[in-house]
């Protein structure tokens, strides 16, 4: 797969974070960048990004692919797909379809946990194992959907979700001032209510301040919260997180895989103070990189943080150093990408 100045040729379709668009600032959307970056460093590949967010309207954006993916078909040998749950029933198997008409390959990586319901509830079932089943690669954020993936076909892949290591996170030693974050979409399902009142029953020995867009009517009245701290740019996140000890993000959200603020919180030396959701067991330690509790039990939240002392605080510091390194990006990407290109 290389053309003849023999450089890698691929095609990446995938949703990015939209400047003056706060909407677009998700997980998915930043692991998508991370990706982009990765690709940047690499002289040994020839790649086009096709933006599949690129318009407000989802049908807009989905013929603006189609359009440039075809219009460039003699510029790439295989597309790699990022999707979610929508893209997922629409966007792979259409381009899936194309790339067979062209004789190219096709690859894929769904974000999120849902990609197993999409797959046997879709009305094109039949069609979308077929696409999933001749894919070069079928990447998938968990290992839970990796073993469920591994009944269609034979490429599925574990590609976690990654960020890149905070420098000097770990370069002194950070003493305990029991602060702790959330950064999410302020929305009920991330457990936003849950967190605050927590807080409400740790009393004022704790810091407690949020930060992301709201998205939900029903919370638009945290504007005003006096620990609300407005929306953060990826490239701010780091910079943030860092002032503090501890994440909070007590989430039940459906389409849960693998939080990017929960791995964005590792890289820079938080442990997680999270729920017994989904697949957030595969990644977060207990007692080690942070602390599973019931989903919707705001009393439990207050009672583990109300815990805490300097002793295990500085223990499990010692292990997130160690432990975030199996999600640093260029390492992650790394392998992906040379998997891409030995298809």
């Amino acid at each position: 797969m290389a053309d003849q100045s023999g450089c890698n040729r691929l095609l990446i379709i995938g949703s990015s974070v939209t400047e003056g668009r706060p909407e677009t600032i998700g997980g998915a959307n930043v692991l998508m960048g991370k990706l982009l970056d990765h690709l940047d460093t690499r002289n040994d590949i020839n790649f086009l990004f096709v933006k599949a967010n690129g318009y407000p309207s989802a049908v807009r954006s989905l013929l603006s692919v189609l359009f440039k993916a075809w219009s460039s078909r003699a510029q790439w040998d295989l597309v790699f797909v990022n999707v979610s749950q929508r893209g997922l029933v629409l966007l792979f198997p259409l381009m899936a379809l194309m790339s067979a008409l062209l004789g190219k390959k096709w690859a894929m990586r769904a974000f999120g946990a849902d990609a197993l319901e999409v797959l046997e509830h879709t009305p094109w079932k039949g069609l979308l194992k077929w696409c999933v089943k001749r894919s070069a690669l079928v990447g998938m954020e968990t290992h839970s959907l990796v073993k469920e993936f591994s009944k269609h076909t034979a490429t599925a892949y574990w590609i976690p979700n990654v960020r890149d290591e905070v420098v000097g996170a770990f370069s002194v030693k950070k003493a305990y001032q029991k602060r702790f974050v959330f950064i999410a979409h302020v929305k009920r399902s991330k457990g936003i209510f849950d967190a605050l009142r927590a807080f409400e029953l740790l009393g004022p020995g704790y810091t407690f301040d949020f930060y992301g867009p709201i998205v939900e009517e029903e919370c638009r009245e945290l504007e005003m919260h006096p620990s609300y701290k407005g929306v953060l740019s990826p490239k701010e996140v780091p910079e943030v997180l860092v002032r503090y000890d501890g994440l909070v993000l007590p989430t039940s959200y459906a389409g849960e895989g693998y939080p990017g603020i929960v791995i964005e919180a590792y890289q820079a030396g938080l442990f997680c103070v999270s729920t017994q959701w989904r697949s957030l067991p595969e990644i977060v330690e207990e007692g080690q990189s942070g602390f599973l509790l019931p989903v919707g039990d705001h009393e439990a939240i207050a009672h583990c943080i109300r815990s805490l002392d300097e002793e295990q605080f500085e223990r499990m510091r010692n292990f997130i150093h160690g432990y975030r390194k199996k999600f640093d990006s260029q390492s992650v990407h790394r392998e992906l990408v040379d998997r891409l290109i030995k298809a």
